[in-house]
């Protein structure tokens, strides 16, 4: 979870997928691995310095026996950010980028739409999952389309909109029944607004502008903080 107030159990996450991958094609039993809940504790309580020294030792056994990379890496659209990102995609930028329940955090938005356009590449996508969460999706779709509409394909610079959108919502029949179901049975406990995930996908059409993508990300998040005062 990428951004800076976000929970506090990066560490705890790095090595769960440490133990999911230690042995490739094996489960590893609870047993075998006795200490690793209180490593979790204690990796939990370090601040960022420490937690970052911590994946040094999870990305070697990852990368041992299976070529996985583990990275701490906040949201920010700012310098610190794009350096960040930077280092991360130094030797490629990512085919598929995949966001889990993250819109609700409003006031990061423009960050988080920042960290996605410089990761993907070009012609990849980010899928996000979350379910509407209020406004807070239709929010981040219109910060999207805010940045699109100010690069149109005739632009006199040359530069098109940055993302195509898919949203979708009926994305597979099994899943849709069962939502149908819980709505029809226990409607006045399941809410779709926090319980139904509905898929967003953003495909890159073209690189990231550092300068006027984050220019046009903050111009409307900021119009976003006046219209709200």
């Amino acid at each position: 979870d990428g951004h800076i107030e976000a929970v506090q159990n990066n560490a705890v996450n790095c090595l769960l997928t440490d133990a999911l991958h230690e042995r490739e094609g094996e489960i590893v039993e609870e047993n075998e691995s006795p200490t690793r809940g209180d490593e979790a504790e204690q990796l939990d309580s370090y601040g960022d310095e420490e937690r970052e020294k911590s994946l040094l030792g999870v990305n070697g056994t990852l990368h041992q026996n299976n070529n996985i990379r583990v990275k701490f890496l906040k949201w920010d659209d700012g310098p610190v950010g794009a350096a960040e990102c930077q280092s991360l995609t130094r030797q490629s930028c990512f085919q598929l980028c995949l966001v889990s329940d993250c819109l609700h955090f409003e006031h990061y938005h423009g960050a988080l739409f920042a960290t996605i356009g410089r990761v993907v590449s070009v012609g990849g996508i980010a899928v996000l999952v979350q379910p509407r969460r209020g406004k807070s999706l239709s929010k981040f779709r219109k910060l999207v389309a805010s940045v699109n509409i100010l690069f149109c394909p005739n632009d006199e610079n040359g530069i098109s909109p940055l993302f195509e959108e898919i949203y979708i919502e009926r994305y597979d029949e099994d899943i849709w029944q069962q939502h149908k179901s819980l709505l029809a049975t226990y409607g006045n406990l399941y809410d779709p607004n926090i319980h139904y995930p509905v898929l967003l996908i953003l495909k890159k059409l073209r690189p990231y502008d550092e300068m006027r993508d984050t220019m046009a990300a903050k111009k409307h998040m900021n119009e976003r903080k006046s219209n709200v005062s």
